[in-house]
């Protein structure tokens, strides 16, 4: 199984490396930010693997993970799986709303304590999504100063243990989304694979 999951990370490794190349010639032709539609009808409808992650600030070392999303009018119950020293599974709660810009993005503001927020991105959002986790708000509006910038794909596996499906993945649309974002390329270090260890099952 280690074997199966390093060839997993090798092949990433190239993809990413060729994705970079595509990257610098793939122009953004249409807004990135997520609507309070598509998160409702192709983000909050399955479950979702995250597969790389930026760390914001200094939030320590992140695990596999899993996300799923329900909506019940605006507000919004997200289920975490992950493994850390055990596995655990986290419930938040959040209103969902829109950025305070012109786009009418998605965004989840937690409900108590109420500092962290979600927002998404991504030009195809039945197949994946760039989310801004944001723990802790920065000094101005718009910024964060503790937080993640992860990538999830949906989970279209028939069982737990079966092989991820990323070749079918729009790995042209997923760089530029990284790169118009965060001004990030895959092969940038921080830029780190997370998908790595036990897989939890599923609560």
């Amino acid at each position: 199984m280690e074997t199966e999951v390093m060839k997993l990370v090798i092949c990433l490794i190239i993809a990413a490396v060729c994705v970079s190349v595509i990257d610098a010639q793939f122009i953004l032709s249409h807004e990135t930010r997520v609507s309070q539609q598509q998160f409702t009808s192709q983000i909050a409808t399955g479950q979702w693997l995250i597969l790389y992650s930026v760390f914001i600030g200094s939030p320590g070392a992140f695990s596999k993970a899993k996300y799923s999303w329900r909506v019940s009018g605006n507000s919004v119950t997200r289920t975490t799986v992950v493994s850390q020293t055990t596995c655990q599974t986290v419930i938040a709660n959040y209103t969902l709303g829109e950025h305070l810009d012109p786009s009418g993005a998605a965004l989840l503001r937690e409900v108590f304590p109420g500092h962290k927020t979600e927002l998404f991105y991504s030009q195809d959002p039945s197949k994946y999504i760039w989310m801004l986790l944001c723990r802790t708000p920065g000094p101005t509006p718009g910024s964060c100063t503790f937080g993640f910038f992860d990538l999830a794909i949906k989970d279209t596996r028939t069982n737990l243990t079966g092989d991820l499906n990323l070749v079918g993945l729009p790995w042209d649309m997923i760089a530029a989304d990284l790169r118009a974002t965060r001004g990030l390329t895959f092969d940038n270090p921080v830029v780190q694979y997370v998908w790595t260890g036990t897989e939890c099952p599923n609560p």
